[in-house]
């Protein structure tokens, strides 16, 4: 550790009596990796999950009552369940207002989870199924929508069971 104490005011002197060539012998290795090595590295740190399940968030306009939200919704849900690569569909209308959601959920807006049978290729499937979605959705005027994967890593827990109640004793009794 010493050698690096006493060789470090020797490399400082030299860098300031020398700047540009010292900001140069930085620059060029920086700019090489730029514009050599990134374009060619993949920009996801975590990869798209193809696991034949995928999303798709709904947003009517601001203010839909949640029973007009589920009546929109129904005719996307039987669009859907048509295709003849989607085994079944999971699908919340609105938010829970006790739960923690991102500020522009309300019961304006709905989520459709979209399973797919098994298939030799996952892959082709959930983008054929997704193509397709895509392109009816353009019928339904009013409504946004957004297609997205499951996260490969998530803080949810599986399945969740709440159990609600007034009587401590049956509350405890249900749990265990």
């Amino acid at each position: 550790m010493q050698s690096v104490y006493s060789l470090y005011p020797k490399i400082l002197d030299w860098a300031l009596s020398n700047r540009t060539t010292a900001i140069m012998s930085a620059l060029i290795p920086f700019l090489l990796v730029v514009f050599l090595i990134l374009p060619r590295i993949g920009r996801e740190l975590i990869p798209q999950v193809h696991q034949g399940e995928f999303n798709l968030e709904l947003t009517l306009p601001v203010g839909t009552p949640v029973d007009k939200t589920v009546q929109t919704i129904q005719p996307i849900e039987q669009m859907i369940l048509a295709e003849p690569e989607v085994e079944k569909i999971a699908t919340v209308a609105g938010v829970d207002l006790t739960k923690i959601t991102n500020s522009e959920a309300g019961e304006h807006t709905a989520k459709i989870t979209v399973s797919l049978k098994p298939s030799k290729n996952i892959v082709a499937a959930e983008e054929r199924v997704i193509s397709h979605i895509r392109q009816r959705m353009r019928t339904f005027s009013g409504v946004e929508n957004k297609i997205s994967r499951p996260v490969l890593f998530s803080f949810k827990t599986p399945l969740e069971v709440e159990i609600q109640g007034y009587n401590l004793g049956n509350l405890t009794n249900v749990r265990n």
